[in-house]
């Protein structure tokens, strides 16, 4: 799926994981990306592993009111058309409830979803087009925590659980703007930070694999994505689509032996 030279798209959290793999996938379909992130050295070596004229990267902070002025700023200044806004900036801190600090909540609600609300009030005023096609489309990565918290990871799971209605609502309000907002709600991917929490404790437990029979991969988000910025998709919006291989689709056992299959005949 190719799109006009001049689209452009911003990614935030974009320096490694899903983000990085969302950079490549809107590259490949040829796409002018600004990658956005607070990690400078990760950021330049996204750049010159993708080694794209149509990359630019920003060091910023989505936290902050000025980095993120200073992004709406630099597109205005370039006339960018923007079509694609994915927000992956994200942080998880594991604790139990009773032992979460207040720095803790803070910093998740600041990063997960005050980011996300600064990154779309002001850059979906720049999306906003006449009515028609194509629509610019708005992509926020929430979780499946939003649907089954984990016990050691209650305050991650309320601010996913927030960013999910934020999204709905701005959906609504964006609609006959032009504008489709939609979340991709994942569950363990295979990630640096996933792998960082694979012995963090605090009563807290990586997924695994999922029912569909492995871990995800952020090609498997980052392709889940590119399904709703696909212009065949100009109709969904307000939508949260779950790509956790069936994680939440039904209550699977810590160590769920495997099912025999028997057939059953009504006589």
């Amino acid at each position: 799926m190719m799109q006009e030279a001049l689209s452009h798209a911003v990614v935030t959290g974009a320096a490694s994981g899903v983000g990085a793999a969302v950079v490549r996938r809107l590259l490949d379909d040829g796409y002018c990306v600004h990658a956005f992130d607070i990690d400078d050295g990760r950021l330049r070596a996204l750049k010159e592993q993708m080694g794209s004229g149509r990359l630019m990267t920003m060091v910023g902070d989505v936290c902050s009111p000025a980095s993120v002025a200073g992004l709406r700023q630099m597109l205005q200044d370039d006339e960018a058309r923007l079509d694609v806004l994915v927000c992956c900036a994200g942080v998880l801190r594991v604790a139990p409830l009773a032992e979460t600090s207040e720095q803790d909540w803070d910093s998740l609600f600041s990063v997960n979803v005050k980011g996300a609300f600064l990154m779309m009030q002001a850059l979906t005023p720049l999306m906003i087009r006449e009515a028609g096609l194509p629509r610019a489309c708005v992509v926020v990565l929430t979780s499946a925590a939003a649907v089954r918290p984990k016990t050691g990871g209650g305050a991650y799971a309320a601010t996913k659980a927030a960013l999910t209605q934020i999204v709905k609502v701005w959906a609504v309000e964006l609609a006959p703007h032009g504008v489709n907002v939609n979340a991709v709600a994942p569950g363990t991917v295979n990630t640096p930070m996933a792998a960082g929490l694979a012995s963090a404790g605090g009563g807290f437990a990586l997924s695994g694999k999922a029912p569909i029979g492995r871990m995800a991969e952020a090609v498997d988000i980052a392709d889940a994505i590119s399904l709703l910025y696909d212009r065949r998709a100009h109709f969904v919006t307000g939508a949260v689509l779950a790509v956790d291989g069936g994680l939440t689709a039904a209550f699977v056992p810590p160590s769920p032996p495997v099912p025999s299959i028997v057939s059953i005949r009504k006589s």
